[in-house]
């Protein structure tokens, strides 16, 4: 397999980096402040790659060692559903309750605690990319290490760009007094397409058996959502649709199968939990009686979006005492429950809202009763104008995708945050820089508003 060329801002640096970074602590009230390394960070060898790697999914997952584990995609779920029309806040803490009245201050630990968890994930994945791409032998070991590093790079910054809005661009490692420059929205989209197809290139000749990791089928899925983000329906079409073609995946027969089965013809990429690498979503969803916090609870805009008898919403919500509850992530006492970030029901539902866009509303209708289908819901028929479609795709995401971290990326990416959220300001549809940051980086300016 030929490797790819490198591009002309992956040079090799001298260092990575140390700077400093917020750690929320397991109660978001006390504030730690740790450097990223302790020491300068380099990988020599393909145990040594391996080993950053699985802790960068880690820090992704929450999983880092120590007594204050540096929660980034459960972070998201939650802060974004609060933030969205899906979740409110039920608990005690302010820093939760700061994402539901949509008033986030720049100190906000859990808001610090996503954009410098985000970035020690971009910054392990460039120590690897920069290390690996240069050692001189050249073999599957070497691809499938680097492929996965970019994908989870363009990933993170995919993600902080949509909650941030224009954020620092890092192509390497930083070294300490390297203050990056914010980059534009364009810059940052090119540069997440550039890594995400390295990706596919690198990662096209091995296996996609295992789903706890990013294989080229998620590393596609990815692409297809940021195509789709970024309006280039014809793309999102296309490469959702190679996933389509693939064969590989399908519809679990049972909505809850997507969620309760380790083995599954559904999760393209999944975040693995187990009673040593909890998962807190349970824990954070559920009442104290079942063992849980109850931090957060479903909206009753959510709730309603559901018909009545669709299976989704009897598995996503569950009712105790007429008090209802989130319970998509079970096991709260144990934490051993996995996180879907891409199911083949977002593929089909990407391919729908893509084939819409480029004007083809027929091709569109039967990749939404595909997902209909399953939660044994009545389909859509072909009478429906093309312009009730958008609105029904934006519905069955939402029902679909329930709690799943896409809630608010798909009313804002759309433009109807102040429809959908009664007296929020254009300037809160995106979150404010960390004080933080502004104060370790002079190149980062306050977004409006904050």
């Amino acid at each position: 397999m030929k490797k790819p060329i490198r591009n002309r801002w992956q040079l090799t640096s001298t260092m990575s980096i140390i700077i400093c970074f917020m750690m929320l602590a397991n109660s978001c009230k006390k504030i730690e402040f740790e450097k990223l390394h302790e020491n300068i960070k380099y990988v020599h060898t393909y145990e040594e790659a391996q080993s950053l790697l699985t802790e960068t999914y880690d820090l992704f997952k929450g999983l880092a060692t120590g007594d204050s584990p540096d929660n980034f995609y459960p972070y998201l779920l939650i802060s974004t559903a609060l933030y969205s029309d899906e979740a409110v806040h039920n608990g005690s803490n302010p820093q939760w309750a700061q994402f539901a009245n949509h008033n986030i201050s720049s100190d906000n630990g859990i808001c610090s605690t996503i954009w410098f968890t985000g970035y020690k994930i971009i910054d392990n994945a460039n120590t690897i990319i920069r290390d690996v791409e240069n050692f001189e032998e050249e073999n599957a070991e070497q691809y499938n290490i680097v492929g996965q590093a970019k994908a989870i790079w363009a990933f993170t910054h995919f993600l902080l760009l949509n909650l941030y809005g224009n954020i620092p661009l890092l192509w390497d490692p930083l070294i300490p007094g390297n203050y990056p420059e914010v980059a534009s929205k364009s810059e940052l989209v090119d540069a997440i397409i550039e890594y995400l197809t390295y990706a596919v290139e690198y990662l096209s000749a091995y296996g996609t058996s295992d789903n706890t990791i990013i294989n080229v089928n998620a590393a596609q899925a990815l692409l297809a959502r940021v195509y789709l983000y970024d309006e280039q329906w014809t793309k999102a079409y296309q490469t959702a649709g190679n996933i389509m073609m693939s064969g590989e995946y399908s519809l679990c027969e049972d909505y809850q199968d997507a969620f309760i089965k380790d083995e599954n013809p559904e999760v393209i990429w999944k975040l693995d939990y187990n009673a040593s690498h909890k998962n807190i979503l349970g824990y954070y969803g559920y009442p104290a009686d079942s063992g849980g916090i109850f931090e957060y609870a479903p909206y009753e805009g959510q709730i309603n979006a559901f018909e009545l008898t669709d299976l989704r919403k009897l598995y996503s919500v569950t009712w105790a005492n007429s008090t209802g509850f989130i319970s998509k992530y079970r096991n709260p006492i144990t934490g051993d429950f996995d996180i879907p970030v891409i199911r083949y029901s977002e593929i089909l539902l990407i391919a729908a809202e893509a084939a819409l866009k480029v004007g083809n509303y027929t091709t569109s209708l039967p990749y939404i009763n595909e997902v209909r289908d399953r939660a044994k819901r009545n389909p859509y028929v072909g009478d429906i104008q093309q312009e009730d479609i958008m609105g029904i795709i934006l519905r069955e995401r939402q029902c679909e995708l329930a709690f799943e971290n896409h809630r608010w990326f798909d009313i804002n990416r759309n433009g109807m945050v102040q429809q959908i959220i009664s007296n929020l300001p254009e300037t809160k549809s995106i979150w404010p820089i960390p004080q933080d940051a502004l104060d370790e980086n002079p190149n980062l300016v306050q977004n409006p508003g904050y």
